[in-house]
């Protein structure tokens, strides 16, 4: 039988070592797991009755990935109290903290999401390859190491506009 924890585990690392955005389309409700990945995406379009927990139905254990992935976003205070409070968060709520692009009706969340998705292809795609990869290392480095980070991008941005690929 296969772990569902590990799967979800091996996901959210695979969305992390991607050099593709990722969007999230989320009606209905995002708990425990599903609330992690939606914050492992990098663009999230939800609609208003959209429903948010860090809890899944198994109250037992400790949601040590949901927690990192929510913190990552909504920063840690908010993250914990979310965990340690038990609370669901409305769309709007979570369009405040920082997990959601946007929010829209249920009838209009397809359009939201092709409007979003549609403004991401005006980039050239080794742009976004590198921009995606670069703001991930950056947000899981050290602060030094994210510093020698952008000045290699930075280098690298500048070697193509000389077209140097």
């Amino acid at each position: 039988m296969i772990d569902p924890k590990l799967v979800i585990g091996d996901l959210l690392q695979h969305l992390s070592e991607s050099g593709l955005p990722v969007l999230a389309r989320v009606h209905g409700r995002a708990c425990g797991a599903g609330l992690a990945l939606v914050a492992s995406c990098d663009l999230a379009v939800a609609s208003d009755d959209a429903r948010f927990s860090p809890r899944s139905e198994d109250r037992h254990g400790w949601p040590h990935g949901t927690l990192a992935a929510i913190a990552r976003v909504t920063g840690s205070r908010a993250a914990l109290e979310m965990v340690l409070c038990g609370r669901t968060a409305d769309a709007a709520q979570m369009r405040a903290r920082g997990l959601l692009s946007a929010v829209t009706s249920r009838e209009r969340l397809d359009e939201a999401v092709r409007e979003l998705g549609a403004g991401v292809h005006s980039y050239a795609p080794t742009a976004i390859a590198r921009g995606v990869s670069g703001l991930r290392q950056q947000s899981n480095a050290r602060h030094a190491d994210a510093l020698l980070h952008i000045a290699d991008q930075a280098m690298r941005d500048t070697d193509d506009e000389f077209g140097n690929y």
